[in-house]
């Protein structure tokens, strides 16, 4: 198995000549050049595309995470992260590749270096004994841009964006529902305070009101995290994730982990004091952290989306 493969050859795509590509698979033992690589191509990235997020999950799933990149002395940028997970038993020397939690879709800086990068991805993967494979697309880096060999795309949820290049009152106005607003200024006037932290000292009470919120969703083990990975996610991710609380004398009433990388904000984990099940905390605390994001120049926030395969999907 190639776990630092590199190289440099030429390939002939149609209706071009002969192109130089340098292909890299960064992985756990060389993530360092990675970072490097990334500086190098001035590339600031969503939270899916960044070593230290994707250990994590690889050690989740119990596998193994690579990030697949391809450039051209043009600076035309392929990266594709995914993660490596052996099947059992009679079929444990073959290969299953799945996305981190989210969208790690592929990311390219050029829609003409796309279907090179897709062909040398495959290329790749042919040696490694890889039998499937499951995307799921960015929001927004693969808006028009997806793989198309030997593959089929499907649509799957409807996601909720904040679109934050536009501004925080055309956002207030159109994007906020009128009760939404009312309830924020309700809350507002009322001494419920929204607050943001990349530090831990919250973080056991969160853990908490997470379990219980999971019970009360009748969620599946897989969201059921031991505490030492919420913890985790901090030491690893430092500035790249953030806990978010409405929270008055005291009293934490919602609060959400979420990522923020690339300019864009991605919420992970959320949970609700059920204690209170009249404050109905979670709206505004979306809101708010929106227009946090906004305030920190940020592009996007993504809430996400709901439990069928629905547009009108409740949640």
């Amino acid at each position: 198995q190639l776990v630092n493969h590199k190289m440099l050859h030429a390939i002939k795509s149609k209706g071009h000549l002969d192109i130089t590509v340098n292909c890299n698979i960064y992985n756990k033992s060389n993530a360092s050049d990675y970072k490097i690589f990334l500086r190098e191509y001035t590339l600031d990235l969503d939270i899916y595309y960044q070593s230290e997020f994707l250990e994590l999950e690889a050690s989740l799933l119990k596998g193994e995470y690579e990030i697949f990149t391809l450039t051209d002395a043009s600076q035309k940028i392929f990266i594709y992260p995914f993660i490596k997970v052996r099947l059992e038993g009679e079929f444990s020397n073959y290969i299953d590749l799945v996305p981190p939690y989210g969208y790690p879709g592929p990311f390219c800086n050029d829609p003409s270096f796309f279907g090179i990068g897709e062909y040398e991805f495959i290329k790749y993967i042919q040696t490694q004994n890889v039998v499937s494979e499951f995307v799921r697309y960015h929001f927004h880096y693969n808006s028009t841009l997806r793989f198309s060999r030997a593959i089929e795309n499907e649509a799957n949820r409807t996601i909720v964006i904040f679109d934050l290049l536009r501004s925080w009152d055309d956002i207030w106005k159109n994007d906020v529902g009128m009760n939404n607003r009312n309830y924020v200024n309700k809350l507002e006037k009322e001494g419920y305070r929204f607050e943001i932290s990349n530090r831990t000292q919250n973080l056991s009470e969160f853990i908490y009101l997470y379990y219980q919120t999971m019970d009360n969703a009748g969620s599946s083990k897989y969201f059921y995290f031991e505490e030492q990975y919420f913890y985790q996610l901090f030491e690893k991710l430092n500035r790249k994730v953030m806990l978010s609380r409405i929270v008055k004398d005291g009293i934490t009433y919602s609060a959400v982990i979420f990522f923020i990388s690339g300019g864009i904000v991605q919420l992970y984990l959320n949970c609700r004091n059920l204690d209170y099940p009249k404050i109905s905390a979670t709206g505004p605390l979306y809101i708010s952290i929106a227009k946090w994001a906004k305030d920190q120049g940020c592009k996007f926030v993504n809430i996400g989306g709901g439990n069928v395969n629905h547009p009108e999907d409740k949640l």
